[in-house]
């Protein structure tokens, strides 16, 4: 911020020496304006003429008849006149004598009479204040029109930018609580209003990460308290057995049977802690509402496009109906940003296909990859929870990204399959995302 306010300070003081020297450099400057002194010297020489018509002699050797007519004389200051003798001759002495001044600008003008020397000068000092308050109002003009613009961007952006700029840092800290200040602005406003809604969205996870954390201690504790119940009872059963204690056939029926139930306790014990465990991934918000497909294509074309062309995939993306479907357009755009990524981490890199068309009362868009390597009895598996095919060949991974795109596409009440095609001899996996027409 104090940066740029120099940067205004400093351009103000350049705008002031620019003037100051343009200025300086405009009074040794000198302009001339050969039509206005010339059209004085045309009038000149029609008053002349005019005076001879009317009085038969040349005019006095000075400007005083200029004077006494009603024509106003800017630069013209001398006349001279040599006339003609009775033999129509001049004095050519005398003319070289008037020629050879070279003190004064003038003109020679041949009349019925004689021959004139027009003197004049030229008013530099009118030309040059005309072109100086021009030259300095249009500094001036820009000078604050540079000004204002840059008040206006320090205002409008610098300013509320560097109030901006502890923001991430106090979300790292994880300082979510304080909401932020609505703007007006129309240039952070949106921004603003983003942020806080990722404020919001990440205090909303923290809090449920505690609950999650906190529901499952009080659910291990609860699960464990409830496992040594039949625990105990199969050990002692155990025991009892080992030692030969029951005598009788049915006794040892009785006890066996015991154990089973016991085991059977145990099983939907484990199975309430798997469920609890899964629970955690299944839980997403999605927002139903109606949405074109060309929004969303358009979207990912633009992210890869540029993205894909880089690492020298073939990228090619095939709109061939554009319809209202049903869903969550971020939540479409993860799955598909999803299945793009593992076709970038599991396949051949030659290309990437992605054709989306109505089908029906469906809507289906096939992301298609080269290169596919996993194994025909591993197809039926990618969608499960962690669960990681042979073919990832110590590539980083969780196992969990298809099987959030299922969960978030069942959600949205559509489906997702794979399939193991081939194109051009070969393997292809083709995964398909079928939606609901609105």
């Amino acid at each position: 911020m104090k940066k740029y306010t120099q940067i205004i300070f400093l351009l103000i003081m350049l705008m002031v020496v620019f003037l100051i020297g343009t200025n300086i450099i405009l009074s040794y400057f000198k302009v001339t304006n050969n039509n206005e002194y010339r059209v004085e010297i045309n009038r000149v020489k029609q008053s002349i003429r005019a005076y001879e018509d009317e009085y038969g002699i040349c005019p006095k050797n000075d400007a005083n008849f200029l004077q006494d007519s009603d024509e106003v004389y800017y630069y013209i200051i001398d006349i001279l006149c040599i006339p003609f003798d009775k033999n129509g001759k001049i004095d050519h002495e005398e003319l070289n004598k008037i020629s050879n001044d070279m003190n004064k600008q003038y003109v020679l003008y041949q009349s019925n009479l004689g021959i004139y020397k027009i003197s004049y000068t030229i008013s530099y000092q009118f030309q040059i204040e005309k072109i100086r308050y021009f030259i300095n109002a249009v500094i001036v003009f820009f000078a604050l029109f540079m000004i204002i613009v840059l008040l206006y961007i320090r205002q409008n952006i610098i300013k509320p930018f560097n109030a901006l700029s502890s923001l991430p840092y106090e979300l790292s800290k994880g300082n979510l609580s304080k909401p932020l200040k609505e703007s007006k602005n129309k240039y952070f406003g949106h921004f603003l209003w983003g942020m806080d809604m990722l404020r919001e969205k990440l205090e909303m996870d923290r809090q449920r990460e505690f609950q999650l954390v906190k529901d499952k201690k009080l659910l291990l504790i609860s699960l464990s308290h409830d496992i040594k119940t039949p625990l105990s009872a199969i050990k002692l059963y155990a025991k009892a057995l080992d030692k030969n204690l029951y005598k009788q056939e049915e006794q040892k029926r009785k006890a066996v049977l015991s154990i089973s139930n016991h085991v059977d306790e145990i099983e939907q014990y484990l199975s309430q802690i798997v469920t609890a465990s899964s629970e955690e991934f299944v839980n997403f918000d999605v927002h139903l509402k109606e949405l074109y497909v060309k929004t969303i294509i358009n979207s990912i074309k633009k992210y890869y496009a540029e993205k894909l062309m880089l690492a020298q995939i073939s990228f090619d993306v095939y709109l061939h109906d554009d319809c209202l479907i049903k869903g969550d357009e971020d939540r479409i755009i993860e799955i598909i940003q999803n299945v793009i990524e593992n076709a970038v981490k599991y396949g051949d890199g030659i290309f990437i296909r992605i054709d989306a068309r109505r089908k029906e009362e469906e809507y289906i868009i096939c992301i298609t990859n080269s290169g596919c390597t996993l194994m025909e009895k591993e197809l039926l598996h990618i969608f499960d929870s962690f669960f990681r095919g042979t073919n990832i060949d110590n590539k980083p991974g969780s196992g969990l990204g298809l099987y959030i795109c299922r969960s978030l596409i069942h959600l949205m009440e559509g489906e997702i399959l794979a399939d193991i095609t081939t194109e051009n001899d070969r393997r292809c996996m083709c995964v398909k995302l079928i939606f609901r027409l609105a």
